[in-house]
């Protein structure tokens, strides 16, 4: 928690992506999605923000066809889809139905298993719930390959996170700022570690 996946994601991977980095992706219709209590009311939520076409039973759609059929049928002719799932814990900390858990990670493992590459999935997942998922049949062999670990940032590298970006655009920080900042960063994380052991 509070290590940067949220951030490296939104801030990191899809501008990237919306640049190019990987050929069509400028193209690719971006949604992104917490799970909470009702992943798949989420789920449709997201997908219903790029819809071009007027949503029916979305949720329904999503728990009888694919993610890719559901897509295809929101959004026409789309170039592609990335559906970033946020904090892809709360299916584990705020989801209460056992069965529709199951039926959401088994979503998920479908589009890592399928041949159709209109929908791509990006998940953040804290390293404390990482063996949660992985309980799931299929989720593994889903993963393979597919993940990054993140670590915390050195002082050096979280200066530079707040350095580098605006010096791109032409714009000088005060002196001390950076310092300050890279100091409340630690000490927030600190708390947060603490907050976590003692729960």
């Amino acid at each position: 928690s509070g290590i940067g996946k949220s951030s490296a994601v939104k801030a990191g991977l899809v501008p990237a992506l919306a640049a190019g980095a990987v050929p069509g992706s400028e193209s690719w219709l971006v949604t992104e999605l917490v799970p909470g209590r009702e992943p798949f009311e989420q789920l449709a939520a997201a997908l219903e923000r790029i819809a071009t076409t007027e949503p029916a039973d979305v949720v329904g759609a999503l728990q009888s066809a694919s993610l890719g059929a559901v897509a295809n049928e929101l959004a026409p002719g789309n170039p592609g889809v990335l559906i970033v799932i946020d904090q892809l814990e709360e299916l584990f900390t705020q989801t209460v139905d056992e069965a529709e858990r199951r039926a959401f990670l088994r979503l998920l493992v479908d589009v890592a298993q399928s041949s159709d590459s209109s929908v791509r999935l990006v998940a953040t997942l804290r390293a404390d719930y990482f063996d949660r998922p992985l309980a799931h049949p299929g989720f593994d062999d889903a993963i393979q390959g597919r993940t990054v670990a993140l670590g915390a940032m050195s002082s050096g590298e979280l200066a530079d996170a707040v350095q580098l970006p605006a010096s791109a655009v032409g714009v000088q920080i005060e002196p001390g700022v950076v310092d300050r900042v890279v100091a409340e960063a630690e000490l927030q994380a600190l708390h947060e570690r603490v907050r976590e052991r003692d729960l």
